[in-house]
């Protein structure tokens, strides 16, 4: 499922208590990718790579239990969340 239109190069107002606000809250929602959440980090192997990609789907899921987010956007975060890298 592709970016709600709604949300195209806009960010979205998130709650400081998700887990990796700064990253959310500083990015277009059509960023919210894992290539964009490694972007700088450079893991030396698959092991950290893993590690990386459970900690985004964790970030994803804390986000989706925001009250205020919309159901099209809910869903666009719980496909990113299933999305395989």
């Amino acid at each position: 499922m592709p970016c709600p239109k709604d949300y195209l190069s806009k960010k979205a107002t998130i709650d400081p208590v998700v887990q990796d606000y700064g990253f959310f809250n500083s990015k277009p929602v059509n960023e919210w990718t894992f290539e964009e959440y490694i972007t700088g980090t450079n893991p030396e192997n698959l092991e950290e790579v893993y590690l990386l990609l459970r900690q985004f789907k964790q970030s994803l899921q804390s986000l989706r239990r925001m009250r205020s987010l919309d159901r099209n956007l809910k869903s666009y975060i719980g496909n990113l969340k299933k999305r395989d890298v």
